[in-house]
């Protein structure tokens, strides 16, 4: 997806497309993105992926029950940013 961004440019691309984008810079920047010196926890790690998926719309997330989509989107609004 990234490449095709790059040939057409971002603001040819549907709003699925750019959603699906910027899933990709969330998992690369929130959850693959961890320094030598990190030692995140697995209860961090699996937060970091809720954020991650919590980019995408609700539409997209229809195997997911509504209400683990409900409580990690709350945990997330109470975090400190």
């Amino acid at each position: 997806m990234p490449e095709l961004a790059d040939l057409i440019g971002r603001s040819a691309l549907s709003p699925t497309d750019l959603g699906h984008l910027d899933l990709e810079d969330a998992f690369r920047n929130r959850f693959l993105a961890q320094g030598t010196d990190e030692n995140r926890s697995l209860e961090e790690s699996v937060g970091r992926a809720w954020e991650v998926l919590l980019t995408l719309p609700r539409s997209h997330l229809g195997m997911i029950p509504a209400n683990q989509l409900d409580s990690h989107a709350a945990r997330q609004d109470e975090e400190p940013t």
